[in-house]
């Protein structure tokens, strides 16, 4: 309810400078994107027949891309950390039970002694 008040209260102003400013953000994601220009040249054909909806939502896919592509260092460094971690845990882990099982059988030892 509350998006159709604020789109009836848009003057048609406010609507040219919300689309320009959706067309500088999207041309911006795309320009920074790293497809080959080719195919920076077909979306922009594409782009051009969609509606506002539809051009919202390939500027969230870019944007989510582009933030994505921009994390991935960090992605892979968090994994190989993780990975270690859990390699520690699972070693120290092992010990912990091999030391408990060693100290189950002299218990069982000692008690049938």
């Amino acid at each position: 309810m509350k998006d159709k008040i604020k789109k009836e209260e848009l003057t048609k102003d406010d609507i040219l400078d919300l689309a320009d400013a959706q067309g500088r953000k999207l041309g911006f994601l795309l320009a920074t994107c790293p497809l080959d220009e080719d195919t920076k040249v077909a979306l922009v054909g594409i782009i051009e027949k969609l509606s506002p909806e539809q051009i919202e939502v390939v500027t969230d896919f870019f944007e989510e891309g582009l933030l994505a592509a921009q994390n991935q260092p960090l992605n892979d460094w968090l994994k190989e950390k993780m990975e270690k971690i859990n390699k520690e845990y699972d070693t120290r882990q092992w010990a912990v039970d091999e030391k408990t099982i060693a100290n189950i059988d002299n218990l069982e030892k000692s008690i049938k002694e």
